[in-house]
């Protein structure tokens, strides 16, 4: 009995050793892999969705290696989720550094090309911050603006069109085709216009070319349409007059050509 005791732990032996062995392979190589560092993620607005997500895409995606993006159950779990992936991505905010969304299951690093959130303001800035939770290291992006304001339009162009039967000038603006409705959307967050607490985003007034009066404007256009359909009563028989288009999210102003009537 005592032989055959003997043998049965010279046979463990080896499996101990094995086993042994392994576990160190195991450990050098996540030590390995862990000496690799990634270039921090470039990041840039793509577009906005109708359900009013912002999609936002990391430019150099492809120096990432899916290995980054493995199911790691030896981790802690994201929610519910023991599966979640070995890296995950959060969405900041630019100005508060807080957190907006986050991403915890991507499975492979052409996934950073469709990351997204859904913002609480029209417009704003965001970062992004790459954690690889195996080796514990952050890669942080760079900050972009998203929404409204990254658009720009050109300025618009005006032409007199004709004098209707009660004396008003229509002035329509020829290039509408390059705004986007969402400029005449209505806006609560800011000033209302008279009585209106919801009038458009972007007013349009009329100004006296000589003089630069304000003659008359439009607060409450529904969309880009609208803008070919703009007039005013002049106090003269003829005159000169100019447009500024007024963007109240951005600040901007688009200001026209002059145009005699």
């Amino acid at each position: 009995m005592k032989k055959m005791k003997a043998t049965i732990k010279e046979k463990q032996k080896p499996v101990v050793f094995k086993k042994a062995f392994w576990s160190i392979m195991v450990l050098l190589f996540v030590g390995a892999c862990c000496l690799l560092n990634y270039p921090d993620p470039v990041i840039q607005f793509d577009h906005q969705d109708d359900e009013g997500r912002m999609y936002i895409s990391v430019v150099n995606w492809s120096d990432y290696p899916d290995e980054l993006f493995v199911e790691s159950p030896d981790l802690p779990p994201c929610g519910d989720n023991p599966n979640s992936s070995r890296t995950w991505v959060d969405i900041y905010d630019g100005a508060t550094d807080a957190k907006i969304y986050g991403f915890c299951a991507l499975d492979e690093n052409e996934s950073l090309q469709d990351i997204w959130f859904s913002p609480g303001n029209y417009s704003g800035q965001v970062y992004i911050i790459i954690n690889d939770r195996k080796c514990k290291k952050n890669y942080k992006s760079n900050t972009i603006e998203y929404g409204e304001c990254v658009d720009s339009f050109p300025d618009p162009v005006i032409a007199f069109d004709h004098i209707d039967n009660d004396g008003r000038v229509y002035i329509p603006v020829t290039n509408w085709v390059d705004y986007s409705d969402n400029l005449f959307r209505q806006a609560p967050e800011f000033p209302p216009c008279g009585l209106n607490t919801n009038s458009a985003r972007t007013w349009v007034e009329i100004y006296n070319a000589k003089t630069d009066v304000r003659i008359y404007g439009f607060c409450a256009l529904g969309t880009k349409e609208d803008l070919q359909d703009i007039w005013f009563k002049p106090d003269t028989p003829s005159g000169s007059v100019y447009i500024i288009m007024h963007d109240r999210s951005c600040s901007n102003d688009y200001k026209s050509n002059i145009v005699t009537y």
